[in-house]
């Protein structure tokens, strides 16, 4: 598109503050979490159901956004994911004053199915306006917004939990919204060939089914799914094993949660840097064999009960070196082999995180609540992430012309 029309470069810090209106929802009041277990009178796994409830409207708001998109532009396809999620914001807040964790619950579903929005219309303005490599040194670049977004949310939550209360959390969201909504008029849009039957329920249809046939898109989505269900887990679990089994105060494990961002800075930059020189599929490999190490180190030190604040943190850290690198270099192989770039991108956020929705939910059965749980979970996804990458790469293997 960059050589055939001229239109100006899509704001990487704007770009960037969309992506993060997903992630810092999701895990932003998770330092509130015990305090809305006893605001409520509920159990530690039913206050987990606001975090799956929040991953479902993730999930399947992937789906919404790519016709949406195709048919009207990428930027009102914007303004209406962020003006559900505001309306999903002012919910929550009511849930407070209503004293309901019902309302909390459903409110959490439509702030993300809002929310879902930024990621799946700026991954497809990405596939529409950059070409290989820079593609995936600007996808790089933007997960630093699975680094910085949510280890600042985490750090904001707890402060805003400790001082203002768990509301408060909910007013920042609200606040995220609008301004974002003031900030979307400077993103160009790129969608210059818009499809007036894209929203057709049949058309939606076809162009889903085969998109669920492409075996590119769907290992990807299921290799990245994989990969990001590591910070959902442990945003999940970690606030009951640091604040109940380890004593920490909110804004004490808000802080130590900028500690799992330098992993995902890190993987985020070594991404950029080497796109132009190692192949894609092998930055997977290293990234893979990085994942699994932190992993297992955490499930040694807590197999031999060494549980304290280095040993929840530090494995986990090295872990998300490996998430950046996968999901950048997954998405532009993707994205490299189909014209669609919404729908591809629509598919592979839902299957990632359909998948993340999977293990949350497993994390938060009562059998779970052991901190050892943790590790094992960890160190079966890393096994899974091998077995995803040798399928993408057989596949990519097979596909190559023969000489």
């Amino acid at each position: 598109m960059t050589d055939d029309v001229k239109i100006k470069e899509p704001p990487l810090f704007l770009m960037f503050l969309l992506i993060c209106i997903g992630t810092i929802g999701a895990v932003l009041y998770t330092p509130a979490l015990p305090f809305i277990t006893e605001h409520f009178g509920i159990s530690d796994d039913l206050s987990e159901l606001t975090m799956t409830f929040y991953l479902v409207g993730y999930a399947v708001g992937q789906l919404l956004y790519g016709p949406i998109s195709n048919r009207l532009g990428r930027k009102p396809a914007l303004y209406i994911g962020l003006t559900i999620a505001a309306i999903g914001a002012l919910l929550s807040i009511l849930s407070f004053h209503l004293d309901s964790f019902w309302l909390l619950t459903i409110s959490r579903l439509i702030f993300a199915l809002g929310a879902s929005a930024g990621i799946q219309v700026i991954f497809t303005v990405i596939g529409d306006f950059y070409k290989p490599p820079r593609n995936s040194q600007v996808l790089s670049y933007l997960t630093l917004a699975f680094a910085i977004g949510p280890s600042f949310g985490i750090t904001i939550g707890g402060f805003l939990t400790q001082y203002l209360g768990w509301a408060s959390c909910f007013y920042f969201l609200l606040i995220y919204c609008v301004f974002l909504i003031v900030l979307v008029k400077i993103l160009p849009e790129t969608n210059l060939e818009k499809d007036p039957h894209a929203t057709k329920l049949k058309n939606i249809g076809t162009e889903y089914f085969s998109k669920f046939k492409d075996k590119n898109v769907v290992i990807g989505g299921v290799l990245i799914g994989a990969a990001v269900a590591f910070s959902y887990i442990f945003a999940t679990a970690a606030p009951f094993i640091a604040m109940d089994k380890l004593g920490l105060d909110p804004s004490k494990y808000g802080l130590l949660n900028l500690m799992p961002s330098l992993g995902l800075v890190i993987g985020a930059l070594t991404s950029a840097a080497f796109a132009k020189y190692i192949a894609p599929l092998k930055l997977v490999l290293y990234a893979c064999v990085i994942t699994a190490v932190g992993a297992f180190v955490m499930l040694v030190f807590f197999g031999f009960n060494f549980l304290n604040i280095y040993t929840l943190f530090i494995p986990f850290t090295f872990a998300l070196i490996g998430q950046p690198i996968i999901e950048a270099n997954v998405i532009c192989l993707a994205l490299e082999s189909n014209r669609n770039k919404a729908t591809t991108t629509a598919i592979i956020n839902f299957i990632n995180l359909s998948l993340s929705v999977i293990f949350v939910v497993l994390i938060s059965l009562p059998a779970t609540v052991i901190p050892l749980s943790l590790p094992i979970l960890f160190v079966a996804l890393s096994l899974f992430i091998f077995y995803l990458f040798k399928k993408l790469k057989d596949f990519h293997n097979a596909e190559k012309p023969k000489s």
